[in-house]
């Protein structure tokens, strides 16, 4: 059992559960609200991000769950903060909410190119990248990448990676698109997304035997002049890492092909 408080915030309207917490002593790692951890979580908007964000009570917004408020609240349980946890509808909402108008001490999850002039420390957490899902026995097939050579592949928004896989791994035996009323061998997804269509589909398709989740890591975002916080967070997370407690959270999301094996920071502007 977590011992923090959570509050989510739905409409400007709030809903709370709580919990013990150990207060903290002092404000020695710069938040906005001593004692308290604001975490913004991006919610996608229209879509859901099975595993990492769910409205599992159809409310939207309402009663998040998933990796990343199972994150926050383990942070905020090692650090003895209260933790709050805010859901936000775009990236760029949760980058200003840190830097510019102040109203979260983290945001997570964040990807993509963050600009130069953008103070912020970037921790990565999770490898996100693309996974393939297929029928059971062509999933059985897929031991490595250049299992995919010759395929001709569904592949959503990820023909860049795919491409790139291809130009490294098959030569002229290349990854294909798939065509439509022509030849599927499988589907090419977030590693999220094609978890939760191997489960929803009633035994018909499953996850390959690959891991593809290496190229497109999920970072949490802090502002660069807080360093005291940054590095209580790292700390925090490499502890989760080594007890076993991410891990248990990934395992029971079916996302432990995305698991890293140490927090880092990849990135602190100055």
């Amino acid at each position: 059992m977590l011992a923090a408080t959570t509050i989510y915030f739905v409409n400007n309207s709030q809903k709370a559960s709580t919990g013990d917490h150990k207060p903290a002593a002092q404000n020695k790692l710069g938040l906005l609200r001593p004692g308290t951890l604001k975490v913004a979580v991006y919610d996608g908007t229209a879509v859901d991000q099975p595993g990492i964000y769910s409205d599992d009570d159809g409310t939207h917004r309402a009663n998040p769950t998933g990796l990343d408020p199972d994150l926050a609240l383990a942070i905020g349980d090692r650090l003895g903060l209260k933790v709050e946890i805010v859901s936000v509808s775009t990236p760029s909402q949760m980058i200003d909410g840190v830097l510019e108008t102040e109203q979260f001490d983290v945001a997570l999850p964040s990807t993509g190119t963050f600009s130069a002039g953008q103070k912020l420390a970037l921790i990565h957490y999770f490898d996100i990248g693309f996974a393939v899902y297929a029928t059971w026995k062509t999933a059985q097939r897929i031991r490595s990448k250049a299992d995919l050579c010759g395929m001709s592949l569904s592949m959503s928004s990820y023909e860049d990676l795919v491409g790139k896989t291809s130009y490294e791994k098959c030569g002229p035996n290349s990854i294909k698109p798939a065509r439509r009323n022509g030849r599927l061998d499988a589907y090419v997804t977030s590693l999220p997304w094609a978890v939760d269509r191997a489960r929803n589909s009633k035994g018909e398709l499953h996850l390959s035997k690959a891991d593809l989740t290496e190229d497109v890591p999920l970072v949490m975002a802090v502002d660069s002049a807080k360093p005291a916080l940054r590095d209580a967070i790292v700390k925090a997370l490499n502890t989760l890492i080594k007890n076993g407690e991410y891990g248990e959270m990934l395992a029971d999301r079916g996302l432990q092909d995305g698991a890293v094996t140490a927090a880092r920071i990849i990135r602190s502007t100055p």
